[in-house]
């Protein structure tokens, strides 16, 4: 992708990865965009345990949209539960606002994430919820923060924290200005593709469209969307047992 997309693609993720925050133990979490004007898809998969594949098409992608017009949608992947999903359509709209979107109808939690002007890094501001809540008032009062007047008193620390180049210094700066260190997690980018998944997928279509996929050649290559390794899979791979 040409520099412009790189910008955009750079604030996307760094936008979309701190959903990771919201994801509970052996949860997974998809967020996509499907953008139509102008043409492009972007999406980002994580888990529980910090890793995640991404993709943005079409690979030319050479835009920086500043505003587009599609559908945002947002997908969580819960142990012996169904999947949980909600949309929302946008239309000329600022990219970081359907990532925000997100968080507001999905979690409903006060929080604003806020990316560096150029480095890889982002924070995401939000009030921690208050535990065992039993009352109305309580629960009023947890979710009346003023998040945007916090963030003007706290505008130079915020911006302190793009800069810091260890995690060391970050608990440092950190604790400096009587902030608490709870835990981090280290973000991996892994997909977990194989030939095996790819004939799965193939198994799923009707066995005469199956075959039809060898009628001009022997051998037919099958790509990952992620990570674009390539599987050379032959008919007998396809052969449905009887």
């Amino acid at each position: 992708i040409g520099p412009h997309a790189q910008d955009f693609y750079r604030k996307m993720l760094l936008s979309s990865l701190q959903l990771l925050h919201f994801v509970k133990a052996n949860e997974s979490l998809g967020f996509y965009i499907d953008s139509e004007d102008p043409y492009f898809r972007f999406k980002v998969e994580m888990n529980s345990e910090g890793k995640a594949r991404t993709l943005l098409l079409p690979e030319d992608f050479e835009e920086y949209p500043q505003k587009f017009t599609g559908l945002g949608r947002l997908t969580k992947i819960m142990p012996n539960t169904k999947p949980y999903s909600s949309l929302t359509k946008v239309a000329e709209s600022e990219l970081e606002f359907v990532v925000q979107e997100m968080i507001d109808q999905s979690y409903q939690t006060p929080a604003k994430i806020l990316i560096a002007p150029k480095s890889f890094s982002s924070v995401m501001v939000t009030k921690l919820p208050v535990v065992n809540i039993k009352s109305e008032s309580e629960k009023e009062s947890d979710t009346d923060f003023p998040l945007e007047e916090y963030l003007k008193q706290h505008k130079s620390f915020i911006s302190s924290l793009y800069e810091v180049e260890s995690e060391k210094k970050l608990l440092a700066t950190m604790e400096a200005c009587g902030f608490d260190y709870l835990q981090s997690k280290e973000i991996s980018f892994h997909c977990p593709c194989s030939k095996e998944r790819m004939i799965s997928g193939l198994m799923t279509l009707p066995q005469d469209d199956i075959m039809h996929i060898f009628d001009d050649q022997p051998q037919a290559e099958v790509r990952c969307d992620y990570c674009n390794t390539v599987y050379k899979i032959l008919p007998e791979d396809l052969k449905r047992p009887h």
